[in-house]
């Protein structure tokens, strides 16, 4: 039997007032040890940082990219979601460059969050 995968895409969304970052779907209902979930981003970099326990197999804490992690754990598992800019900085030759820093959009100062719950209940 094939497992499930999902995949939560990042967004950057606005209100009048701020820009923050929101998880598409935010809640993964009836997901199961061995399934998989999949990050991913309409623009890069992201990241996404798990609150507490880390729930899947791999060696990660910090999720960058758009690999597959497979749930090693039940149980109720919170996220933040980041979307980082690179802002444009003088360069010492002249003229405008991107800056090696990232500025992040997250839950934490403009809103946004995710969770993920399996088994599913």
């Amino acid at each position: 039997m094939a497992g499930t995968n999902k995949t939560v895409i990042l967004k950057m969304e606005e209100d009048a007032k701020k820009e923050y970052v929101v998880a598409v779907p935010s809640k993964l209902p009836n997901m199961k040890v061995g399934n998989t979930v999949t990050f991913d981003s309409e623009k890069k970099p992201f990241k996404v940082v798990f609150d507490g326990r880390w729930p899947f197999k791999e060696k990660r804490h910090i999720v960058r990219n758009n690999k597959p992690l497979t749930f090693s754990r039940k149980g109720s598992f919170t996220y933040l979601c980041y979307i980082g800019t690179r802002p444009m900085k003088l360069s010492p030759t002249g003229g405008w460059v991107q800056s090696q820093r990232i500025d992040w959009t997250s839950y934490e100062s403009k809103g946004g969050t995710g969770s993920v719950r399996p088994p599913g209940k």
